[in-house]
């Protein structure tokens, strides 16, 4: 099961990081800082220092809020107030950013009987973590 996150509206980022991350049943930290995992730039400072999470909690994606100004699903002007199973195809908006979420195998026939709150949530590491693209070790 894998998970891949595109920013779907820039060609890159001057952090340097990739456009695309592939999760292989592990989550990852989004945010501005250059200590998370995924580093989104951001001058104006409305994404968070650490944005979101997203885990890997039961066969299941799992998105969680952790920022002051919100992170929103498929064009809703609601912030996210609890943990969001993800679906494939949902966009995700960070700050300026339009992330797509695209799930492979078990994760995306688990995604499509639908999203929304969900239960506890469980950080990862880099060791799992690939930019697409960039060999599996």
């Amino acid at each position: 099961m894998s998970c891949t996150l595109s920013i779907e509206n820039v060609d890159s980022l001057t952090s340097g990081d990739p456009v695309t991350m592939v999760l292989n049943e592990h989550g990852l930290s989004i945010g501005r800082a250059a200590h998370a995992d995924w580093t989104l730039p951001d001058p104006k400072n409305f994404i968070s220092s650490l944005h979101c999470d997203i885990d890997f909690v039961d066969g299941s994606y799992v998105l969680t809020d952790r920022s002051t100004n919100g992170t929103f699903i498929n064009g809703g002007n609601q912030r996210l107030t609890a943990p969001h199973r993800l679906n494939h195809g949902d966009l995700l908006k960070i700050g300026s950013y339009e992330v797509r979420v695209s799930l492979t195998g078990a994760a995306a026939v688990a995604g499509s009987a639908g999203g929304g709150a969900f239960g506890a949530s469980s950080g990862g590491g880099l060791d799992w973590l690939t930019a697409a693209g960039a060999a599996q070790p």
